[in-house]
């Protein structure tokens, strides 16, 4: 289903979508709910708590860097091939 967001995901740099108008599933199920009951509060509502909720996560990555997942080496789906590492 295509949803056509009228702005970019609220995720921002947190999280890479493979298409620049990707949503995360909350955000998707919020449009989506709300396009069906014809009540747009809804997404407001989940939207809101979503974006509280990144609030909460980017000041506590800001007070402790180190919580961060560590990147993981990208695989290398070639036969006989091992993961590229990056430095």
């Amino acid at each position: 289903m295509i949803l056509g967001p009228k702005s970019l995901s609220l995720y921002g740099k947190l999280r890479r979508e493979p298409r620049s108008d990707g949503l995360s599933t909350i955000e998707a199920v919020a449009l989506l709910l709300a396009r069906l009951e014809k009540r747009p509060e809804i997404a407001d509502a989940l939207l809101g708590a979503f974006e509280r909720m990144l609030v909460k996560y980017r000041e506590g990555v800001k007070a402790h860097p180190e919580l961060l997942p560590k990147p993981k080496p990208k695989r290398d789906w070639r036969r006989g091939r091992k993961p590229i590492r990056r430095r």
